[in-house]
């Protein structure tokens, strides 16, 4: 079977003045509030709103939305690859661009995952010897099952939450929203582990009741010893 070769970009697409630009992709799509362009065929929203690649051949896809935040802005955005980076194997998230089009000559910044030495990277389209300003993650999450049914039958009734890191001094917090952004429990707040750990939730509230059925959001924020601060969210469904 041949093996194809995915390279993914997305582009928020910018001018200069203040605003704010977010999707989280809850609606089920990325054509409408906002409205993404680009390789709109090659991607789609799954059943756990994520937005991924859904192409077969050897190809270059991207998407871009305009935005209006870049003065004194901040970006987050969650990538997962379930490839191997290398110099034809990688991802781009430009975070600035002068032109929509990222087929053609353009002005930006990206931040690049892969490439010749696979790691992380961040620069401009126009400098070949980029300055890397980013780390690599130092770890991850994993939510087993991603479905559960806590009804106490003994199957399924608890998710458990599995963290592993690179370093073992963290501060970590862990909280459940619902797919209102609503914080409906809170699993650690600002306790230290170690390079791996293993919490569970049981569908239950803060105040112990049992949550109706629905996607949640598990969120982790971990704080190392040198202040930086990374985060990971995995969504899981609850069913009764």
């Amino acid at each position: 079977m041949k093996k194809s070769i995915f390279t993914f970009i997305i582009l928020l697409h910018t001018n200069l003045v203040f605003g704010q630009f977010a999707d989280n992709f809850s609606d089920g799509n990325f054509t409408a509030n906002p409205a993404w362009s680009g390789n709109i065929g090659n991607f789609e929203v799954d059943s756990f709103f994520k937005l991924h690649l859904n192409d077969s051949i050897t190809n270059s896809s991207y998407l871009t939305a305009q935005s209006q935040a870049i003065i004194s802005a901040n970006w987050e955005f969650e990538i997962k690859l379930e490839f191997d980076p290398s110099t034809s194997n990688y991802a781009k998230v430009y975070l600035v661009s002068d032109q929509e089009d990222l087929t053609g000559d353009l002005n930006g910044f990206y931040v690049k995952i892969g490439g010749a030495s696979g790691t992380v990277g961040f620069g401009t389209p126009t400098h070949k010897n980029s300055q890397e300003l980013i780390n690599q993650s130092i770890g991850e999450i994993n939510i087993n099952p991603k479905s559960f049914t806590p009804n106490n039958d003994g199957y399924k009734d608890v998710a458990s939450i599995n963290s592993k890191f690179s370093e073992n001094t963290l501060m970590a917090t862990i909280k459940i929203f619902d797919s209102e952004g609503r914080v409906v429990k809170n699993i650690l707040n600002n306790e230290m582990i170690g390079n791996s750990g293993n919490t569970t939730w049981d569908g239950t509230s803060e105040e112990g009741l049992q949550l109706n059925t629905g996607m949640y959001i598990v969120w982790m924020e971990v704080f190392s010893d040198n202040g930086n601060a990374e985060r990971f969210k995995e969504v899981i469904v609850l069913s009764r």
